[in-house]
């Protein structure tokens, strides 16, 4: 099924909704590889694939702090600074209070992240390509959101598994760089440092 949804050849459905629809039921089979599969303990497995993928294309951007909580960006214990003058002197504060607590930070090694391979890629794949069809994002954005997929789904692995978190971060060096020699994306991003705003191309 999920290999015929992805098949670009298939024509689109006709109500583009049922992009929304569909997301809903990738969502959750998808992060542990079924909807029978539990992670195994050890770990914590991430958000659902297809709502970084709403997030990510096309750019979906907070429009506070408070905003940013509700989308995912900061978690419950990120602190909120009001007044952006006070931002350093807070941060200095905590830092230096850290350091006074014999704060180490924690071993990669002991954060493995849930990859959930083939399975979970071919289901952001399907959701990829039904944006495309109703127009929620554009060509090169469908180019760039196959990339975020790859590094999401931890490649192309035979089986969801725990990796390590520097085995994704090769991944998203990898796609990021490939990007970045691409002029669609120099266009992008002169576009934002010049206008603070995503570029359409």
């Amino acid at each position: 099924m999920d290999a015929l949804l992805a098949d670009p050849s298939i024509a689109p459905p006709s109500d583009s909704r049922l992009f929304s629809e569909q997301v809903l039921r990738l969502e959750a089979p998808f992060l542990c590889g079924s909807p029978d599969e539990a992670p195994p303990a050890g770990g914590k497995a991430p958000a659902g694939p297809p709502r970084a993928l709403v997030l990510a294309n096309p750019a979906k951007v907070s429009e506070s702090a408070a905003h940013a909580r509700q989308l995912g960006f900061l978690t419950d214990h990120d602190r909120i600074v009001m007044n952006g003058d006070h931002v350093i002197g807070q941060a200095k504060r905590i830092a230096l209070q850290l350091v006074a607590d014999g704060y180490t930070p924690p071993n990669p090694q002991d954060r493995p992240i849930y990859a959930i391979g083939q399975r979970g890629k071919a289901a952001m794949l399907t959701a990829i390509k039904q944006m495309e069809w109703g127009r929620f994002i554009s060509p090169y954005d469908a180019h760039i959101a196959r990339k975020l997929a790859h590094v999401l789904a931890g490649g192309d692995l035979s089986a969801p598994q725990w990796v390590p978190e520097q085995y994704i971060l090769d991944l998203e060096r990898e796609a990021f760089m490939s990007l970045l020699g691409e002029k669609k994306t120099q266009e992008r991003i002169a576009h934002t440092l010049q206008t603070g705003k995503p570029l359409r191309n």
